[in-house]
């Protein structure tokens, strides 16, 4: 896998997991389902998705499927780290090592 690649994955992943911080967002500034869609948040999130979804397509194209789809675990990564840097989420020792692991897991699968 090539520099470019693993650059490619890194800004997928962490552009998913703003998307999901977005929805997140979306649900604390309103209790109610049909509030959600007058909410800008709920649109970002959906267009960083697609915008994930756009550079995961791609990548498919280029790197097999069985690699691919464990490289995306990095999104557990970054979503981890948002959640402590936006919301203060405390990650424990547990969470730490599944980080551990997923990076070893990451780079056994890229340079496999």
């Amino acid at each position: 896998m090539t520099v470019l690649y693993i650059i490619i994955v890194i800004v997928m992943t962490a552009i998913g997991s703003l998307g999901a911080i977005s929805f997140k967002r979306t649900t604390m500034l309103s209790d109610r389902f049909v509030g959600y869609f007058k909410i800008k948040w709920l649109y970002i999130g959906i267009a960083l998705y697609v915008t994930a979804s756009i550079f995961n397509f791609y990548m498919l194209t280029v790197i097999d499927y069985s690699v691919m789809l464990p490289l995306t675990s990095v999104t557990y990564i970054w979503t981890a780290t948002f959640s402590k840097v936006l919301y203060k989420e405390i990650i424990n020792w547990q969470k730490i090592v599944a980080i551990g692991l997923i990076i070893a897991g990451a780079i056994l699968i890229a340079t496999a």
